[in-house]
Order: structure tokens, then sequence, then C-alpha cells
């Protein structure tokens, strides 16, 4: 079984300057995957790991809290909508992670 995931880091918002880790900016920034190329890339990714002969699980991208620093809020539920589009398409089932911890409360994710 291979559980996976992509998306966090996909839709953070980097410095102009650089793309190094931890230089993020959501204001002048650039987002690091766009929604479109993000779809494309699980599609690649997702023939790959069909390749293995695993049972593939997909793990939903958890929620964006409000304030947070390098994404915006939103942006999680598109990127998860991208992906059920890729899974459902591949027939690979999904842990919603984005359900779980959409009742969380403020400042427990």
């Amino acid at each position: 079984m291979i559980h996976f995931n992509w998306g966090l880091w996909d839709f953070c918002y980097r410095s102009p300057e650089t793309r190094a880790p931890g230089k993020t900016d959501k204001i002048h920034g650039s987002i690091s995957t766009p929604l479109k190329q993000y779809e494309i890339n699980l599609e690649q990714l997702v023939r790959r790991l069909e390749k293995t002969g695993a049972k593939l699980i997909w793990a939903s991208t958890t929620v964006v809290p409000e304030g947070e620093s390098c994404r915006f809020v939103g942006d999680d539920w598109k990127y998860n909508e991208a992906a059920a589009r890729v899974m459902k398409a591949h027939g690979i089932k999904v842990d919603d992670l984005y359900k779980l911890t959409k009742g969380f409360p403020p400042g427990h994710i």
C-alpha cells in the first residue's frame, strides 16, 4: 500500500528573490505550482505509482488556517478538488484529511 499526498507546498507562495525553503511571501511572491500544473503533475505521479502494483490511497491536503503565512485560505479546497478529479479517474480511494481537519478548533492544525 502507498498512502500519498502532495499539496501544501504546491500552493505555498514563495519570495520572488529566492525559492529556498522558508523564504515565503504570499503578498509579493508567486505560487510554487499553479493549479493546472498541479493537476498535470498529480496525473503523472499517479501513473508512476500505479506501475508499482501497490494499493494506492490519496490523503487530501489539510485545511489552511486563517492567518497562515504563505498560503491563502481556500486554495486548499481548490487543490483538493483538482486532486479528487485525478483520484476519481484512477479509482483511487481518498483519506479525507481536509474533512477531518475542517472540524478542528482554531489553532489546532
